[in-house]
C-alpha cells in the first residue's frame, strides 16, 4: 500500500529515535538507514527524494510534531511509551492515550505479556474513541457496542505514528465502517460526507443517504491531514 511521505518520515524518526540513548535522530542517519525504506513505502518518482525529505522534516517541525535540537539534528515533540514495555496504571495509559504518545508496535512476537499490553493498548483506545463519540456511531444512531469499531482514517498498518491518535480515530457501526475503509464516502474540509459514485447500489443508497450527516466530536476531531490523506486514497479529493 503507497504510503504519505509525511507519516513515512514521522515514523522513520520515531523508529530511529528509539535506538538512541536521547533520542536524537540525524539527518544523516534518516539519509543512509531510512531514505530507501521511505522512497518504497511512498513508491516515490522524484529525482530528488533527499530535498523531499528536507520538505517533510520542515513541515513536521512547523506541525511540531518534531524539534530541531541543532543543524541536522532533529528528535520527537514528546517521549513515547511503547506498549511492549508498559506496566502502569490504566490512568497513566489513558494519560499516554490522551497525549498521543502511546504506540502499539506491530513486529511478530510470541510472549503473552508483551501480546496482553498490547490488547490492552487496542482495548483502551476503542474505550476512547467509543467515549469521544458518546457510544454512539458517527453517521447513524447506532449504540449497540458489538457493533462499534475504533475505524482509523490512515489504516492501521500504514503509520504506527497514526496508530494511536485519538485524531486518526472515528466510531462507526460495522458497515459504516466497511464502507468508509473501501472509499465509498470521506469527509469533506468541514466534515460533511462526500459519497463516491460508486455508492449508487441499494444497500449503499440506504446506508448514505443524501441527508446523512456526520457527527464531529469538539474534543479530538479528525485531524484534516488524515483525512486528506483517504480523501487522496480513494480518489476523493
Amino acid at each position: 500500500m503507497k504510503r504519505l511521505w509525511r507519516y513515512a518520515v514521522l515514523d522513520a524518526v520515531e523508529h530511529l529515535g528509539r535506538s538512541s540513548q536521547d533520542g536524537i535522530v540525524t539527518r544523516r542517519a534518516l539519509l543512509e538507514i531510512a531514505l530507501s525504506t521511505i522512497v518504497a513505502e511512498t513508491r516515490s518518482k522524484g529525482r530528488t527524494p533527499d530535498k523531499t525529505l528536507n520538505r517533510e522534516l520542515q513541515e513536521l517541525r512547523d506541525d511540531r510534531l518534531i524539534e530541531f535540537v541543532s543543524r541536522g539534528r532533529y528528535r520527537l515533540t514528546k517521549s513515547l511509551v511503547i506498549a511492549d514495555s508498559f506496566g502502569g496504571t490504566d490512568a497513566e495509559l489513558d494519560h499516554l492515550i490522551r497525549e498521543n504518545r502511546f504506540r502499539i508496535p506491530e513486529l511478530p512476537t510470541g510472549e503473552d505479556l508483551v501480546l496482553a499490553r498490547r490488547r490492552r493498548g487496542r482495548d483502551r483506545l476503542r474505550a476512547h474513541t467509543l467515549a469521544n463519540y458518546s457510544l454512539c456511531c458517527a453517521l447513524c444512531d447506532c449504540r449497540d457496542e458489538s457493533l462499534l469499531v475504533a475505524s482509523h482514517i490512515v489504516p492501521w498498518a500504514e503509520s504506527e505514528s497514526a496508530r494511536g491518535d485519538l485524531h486518526n480515530i472515528l466510531a462507526l457501526c460495522e458497515p459504516h465502517d466497511s464502507l468508509f475503509e473501501h472509499g465509498y464516502w470521506s469527509l469533506d474540509k468541514r466534515y460533511g460526507v462526500l459519497r463516491s459514485p460508486r455508492a449508487e447500489l441499494w444497500v449503499t443508497r440506504v446506508l448514505l443517504p443524501p441527508e446523512i450527516r456526520f457527527r464531529a466530536q469538539s474534543e479530538f476531531r479528525p485531524d484534516e491531514a488524515y483525512v486528506e490523506s483517504h480523501r487522496q486514497r480513494h480518489g476523493l479529493s
